[in-house]
């Protein structure tokens, strides 16, 4: 009897230290397999207000960088009516083409500056879609 209720008492334990450890990495962000430092991307208010600006000015916020030599991002925010309710829908092409809609002009530039981060690292860390890959480079 002692023996079975020693196996129900480490079968709880081992339950409730896996539940403190979920809730701490849920907590943490650590639970996901891409861990994004979301002060890193802060959205400076000056940025929201000349987007809002060009949106109203032009119906569209378009903007063009180079970052490497012949290696051009271009990032485009117009205003979509979804159900009567005014959404943002954002363009971040480069070596490829990402798409998605957001409710706010800030939400907009958040996960713009988030996926243009992502397309240069993807660059530089596995290549670009069409590449061979870098893991192929130097065979």
């Amino acid at each position: 009897m002692t023996t079975f209720l020693i196996g129900i008492i480490i079968f709880l334990l081992f339950i409730v230290i896996s539940l403190i450890v979920t809730i701490r990495n849920r907590n943490n962000n650590k639970s996901s397999a891409l861990f994004v430092n979301y002060d890193k991307f802060k959205v400076d208010p000056k940025q929201i207000k000349e987007v809002e600006k060009a949106i109203e000015e032009n119906g569209v916020w378009r903007h063009r960088c180079e970052w490497k030599m012949m290696q051009e991002t271009e990032l485009k925010i117009e205003p979509k009516i979804i159900n009567n309710r005014t959404y943002y829908l954002v363009n971040v092409e480069c070596s490829s083409k990402t798409q998605f809609t957001a409710y706010s002009v800030e939400r907009a530039l958040l996960f713009m500056k988030i996926y243009e981060t992502l397309e240069m690292d993807f660059y530089y860390t596995i290549g670009w879609p069409s590449s061979d890959g870098l893991e192929n480079k130097y065979k």
